[in-house]
């Protein structure tokens, strides 16, 4: 494993929902994670080809995955769906383990304050409303996945319904 340490002049800001700034780090490369690494290492994953910055608890990819979640017209009482899948019972299967770390969503009318709750395997993980313009935006969700795990989003039948909803979320990879 090469391991070279790099102090940098000027802050750098963390990937995939890191917090803070980066003022130094540890740049490794090989098949496994560093043993003992310090928050802001980077590691590069030569088997699947991926980048990873350490967090302080976790190896979090740099590269983000976005999954999107729609439904036009009415949105009441209802999955969202995947793509032009016209399936409610479609969702995403979590490849790896993973971390979600943004979430937003716009409507195009209807009730403010509409819950949606993010299910993972037919388990509510977290919920949010609509603000007053039919929007939401969380860029510091948090919500660990696992490998195989299914992500699907709910929309309440509670209150007036909303119209064209369209949910966007980011995920990266999670060691």
């Amino acid at each position: 494993m090469a391991v070279v340490r790099f102090p940098t002049g000027s802050s750098q800001p963390g990937p995939c929902g890191a917090g803070g700034l980066v003022q130094h780090f540890t740049t490794s490369v090989g098949p496994l994670p560093p043993t003992s690494p310090s928050e802001s290492d980077i590691w590069y994953d030569n088997t699947q080809n991926i980048w990873y910055y350490y967090d302080g608890s976790d190896w979090l990819s740099f590269e983000k995955l976005t999954l999107n979640f729609t439904k036009d017209g009415n949105a009441d009482g209802t999955f969202l769906r995947v793509g032009e899948v016209r399936s409610i019972t479609t969702g995403y299967n979590i490849l790896r383990n993973a971390r979600l770390v943004y979430i937003s969503a716009f409507a195009g009318s209807g009730q403010i304050n509409k819950s949606v709750e993010l299910q993972v395997n037919g388990a509510t993980q977290y919920t949010f409303q609509l603000d007053s313009n039919l929007e939401y935006i969380n860029d510091s969700v948090g919500l660990d996945l696992n490998q195989n795990d299914k992500l699907r989003l709910f929309v309440s039948s509670s209150g007036t319904p909303i119209k064209d909803l369209i949910v966007t979320t980011n995920i990266c990879w999670r060691i």
